[in-house]
C-alpha cells in the first residue's frame, strides 16, 4: 500500500500491478495496516484517522480523534493503535501526546507523554519482544520509550543531535533504531547504548575502501 500528497491510496501486489485505488478529499500524511491486514489506518490532513477495509474496498467508522494526529502505528499483534498528537496552542491539550487506542472498544487506553512535537512529525513504534513498549522520537534529540501498559517513562536515549523523526524496531534483533534530522541512523542494544552510531560515516568509509558505494 502506498499514498502522498496527491490524495490517493494505491493498493499493489508484491509484482507492482495496481489492483485498486482510492480517493480521499485531502492530503495523506501516514498509513498503517492492522497486525491481521484487513484495515488501513491513514491519517489525511483535515484530522482524525480514516480506517477502510481493505477487502471490502469501503470506508469504516474514523476514529474519533479530538485533534489533529501526525503519524500512526498499528500493533503486529493486538487491535491496537498508536497516535501521535502535536503541540498545539489552540489543541484541547497543553503539550503532544501519544494515544494507544484499542480499535475494538474504540477508545483511548492510554496516553505517553513527556516528549517534545510542535513543528515535525515525529513517529512512534512499540517495541520488545511481545510489544510491552512504546518508543518514540522527538524533537529535542532523544528517544523516548515507556511502558505500554502503565504509561510511565522507562528511559530516555541521548545521541543525536536534532530532531528524532523515526523509530523503528527489530524483532529479529532485538534492536531499537532510531533516524535523525543530524543526517544519522542509530541501532540501540536492549540496555540502551548506540551499537552503530553513525550509518551513513560507516558507508562512505566502505565506499572510500571498495566495498559497497554509498
Amino acid at each position: 500500500v502506498s499514498a502522498g500528497f496527491d490524495k490517493c491510496i494505491f493498493l499493489w501486489d508484491i509484482h507492482g500491478a495496481d489492483l485498486y485505488r482510492w480517493e480521499v478529499p485531502s492530503c495523506i500524511q501516514d498509513l498503517s495496516l492492522t497486525h491481521d491486514g484487513a484495515r488501513m489506518l491513514v491519517v489525511v490532513s483535515d484530522r482524525g484517522v480514516k480506517v477502510i477495509d481493505i477487502q471490502a474496498r469501503r470506508e469504516l467508522s474514523s476514529l474519533p480523534e479530538s485533534d489533529a494526529v501526525t503519524s500512526v502505528c498499528a500493533s503486529s499483534l493486538r487491535e491496537e493503535v498508536l497516535v501521535n498528537v502535536a503541540h498545539q496552542v489552540a489543541g484541547s491539550q497543553p503539550g503532544p501526546s501519544i494515544r494507544l487506542w484499542d480499535l475494538a472498544a474504540r477508545r483511548v487506553v492510554q496516553r505517553y507523554l513527556g516528549h517534545c512535537q510542535a513543528r515535525f512529525v515525529v513517529r512512534s513504534c512499540f517495541g520488545g519482544p511481545r510489544e510491552e513498549f512504546v518508543c518514540s522520537g522527538s524533537e529535542d534529540g532523544q528517544v523516548y520509550i515507556w511502558h505500554r501498559h502503565y504509561g510511565s517513562l522507562l528511559q530516555v536515549l541521548h545521541g543525536h543531535s536534532a530532531t528524532v523523526n523515526s523509530v523503528c524496531w527489530s524483532q529479529s534483533r532485538a534492536w531499537l533504531i532510531s533516524t535523525s534530522d543530524d543526517h544519522t541512523v542509530r541501532i540501540w542494544s536492549a540496555r540502551g547504548e548506540a551499537i552503530v552510531e553513525d550509518v551513513e560515516a560507516e558507508a562512505e568509509a566502505e565506499a572510500e575502501a571498495g566495498g559497497v558505494p554509498a
